[in-house]
C-alpha cells in the first residue's frame, strides 16, 4: 500500500511539471489574444482581423499540420484561411484529422497536436527574428545564459531565477524597440508579421479538446514510467530533474512568444486610442 501511495505521488508530481507549464501559458496567451482581437476590432473592425489573420491563422494551421504528420494523424481536409465562410461560423481556419484510437502514438499527439500554435507560432516568429533583424537577434541571444537558469533551479533558488527571466525580458524589449533596423523597411514587416502571429496564437475550444484526449494517455505513460523506475530501484530524482529542464527550456521558449504577444497588445491598446476608423465600426 506504501509502495502505491509512493509511486502515485511520483507519478502526480512528474505529470504536473510536464503539463503544467503548457496550462499557464496556453490560458495568458489566450487572455492576451482576446484583448489583442478586441482592441483591433475596435480600431479597424473586422477588416483588422481578417487582415492580421491571413499570416496568422495560416500559421496556426499549419502549425497543427505539421504536428499531425509528426504524430502519423490522417489528414481528412484542411483551410488555412477561410475569410469569407468565417462570417457565418467564425472559424478562419481548419484542420480536420483522425487517428487510430488504439494507437498510443497517435492518442498521445493529440495533446501536442491541440497546443502545436503555441510552439509552431513561437518557432515561426523566432525564425523571422534571426532572418529579417539578425543583429538584434544576436545581441539577444549572446546575453542569454541557459546554463545560469539550470543552476538557479538546481539550487532552488527562485528569487534568482525570476530576476534572471525579469533582466532577460527587460533586455529583450529595449533592444527590440531601441534597435537602429526601427527605421527600416524590414523592421516593419517584421513587426506586422509578429503582430499578426501573435495574436493568433491562443487555443481554440477545439484545440483545447483535442489536447484533453491525448492528456489521459499522458498521464497513463508518465504513471507507467514512475512505476517501472521505483520498481526497478532506479533514481526518480533523475527523471524529475530531466522534467525541471525540460520545463526551464519550454518556459525560457513560451516567454518569448509571450512577450511578443505583449508587445502587439501594447500596439493594438494604442491603435484602439488612435486609429480614425473606430467611430465607423
Amino acid at each position: 500500500m506504501i509502495h502505491i501511495v509512493e509511486i502515485f505521488k511520483i507519478s502526480i508530481i512528474n505529470i504536473f511539471c510536464f503539463i503544467e507549464i503548457f496550462i499557464v501559458f496556453g490560458l495568458i496567451f489566450s487572455i492576451i489574444e482576446n484583448l489583442n482581437n478586441k482592441f483591433i476590432f475596435l480600431s479597424f473592425g473586422k477588416t483588422g482581423v481578417i487582415v492580421t489573420g491571413a499570416v496568422g491563422t495560416f500559421i496556426h494551421e499549419l502549425s497543427h499540420l505539421i504536428m499531425c504528420l509528426i504524430f502519423m494523424h490522417k489528414i481528412n481536409s484542411v483551410k488555412f484561411f477561410r475569410p469569407i465562410e468565417s462570417k457565418n461560423d467564425g472559424v478562419l481556419g481548419y484542420v480536420n484529422h483522425s487517428y487510430k484510437k488504439d494507437n498510443i502514438y497517435q492518442s498521445i499527439g493529440n495533446f501536442f497536436i491541440g497546443i502545436a500554435p503555441i510552439i509552431g507560432g513561437t518557432m515561426m516568429i523566432i525564425v523571422l527574428f534571426r532572418i529579417l533583424l539578425p543583429d538584434s537577434y544576436i545581441k539577444i541571444t549572446q546575453n542569454i545564459d541557459l546554463k545560469l537558469y539550470v543552476s538557479m533551479i538546481n539550487n532552488f533558488n527562485i528569487a534568482g531565477f525570476i530576476q534572471i527571466i525579469l533582466d532577460d525580458v527587460s533586455n529583450f524589449v529595449k533592444t527590440i524597440l531601441l534597435t537602429p533596423d526601427i527605421y527600416s523597411l524590414r523592421y516593419f514587416i517584421f513587426m506586422f508579421l509578429m503582430y499578426s502571429i501573435s495574436t493568433h496564437m491562443s487555443l481554440s475550444s477545439a484545440d483545447l479538446k483535442s489536447s484533453l484526449k491525448g492528456l489521459s494517455f499522458i498521464v497513463i505513460v508518465i504513471f507507467a514510467i514512475s512505476l517501472i523506475t521505483y520498481l526497478f530501484g532506479l533514481n526518480s530524482l533523475n527523471i524529475s530533474s530531466l522534467i525541471v529542464k525540460y520545463n526551464i527550456f519550454v518556459s525560457f521558449f513560451m516567454t518569448i512568444g509571450l512577450i511578443f504577444s505583449i508587445v502587439t497588445l501594447i500596439i493594438s491598446y494604442i491603435l484602439s486610442l488612435v486609429s480614425p476608423f473606430k467611430n465607423f465600426n
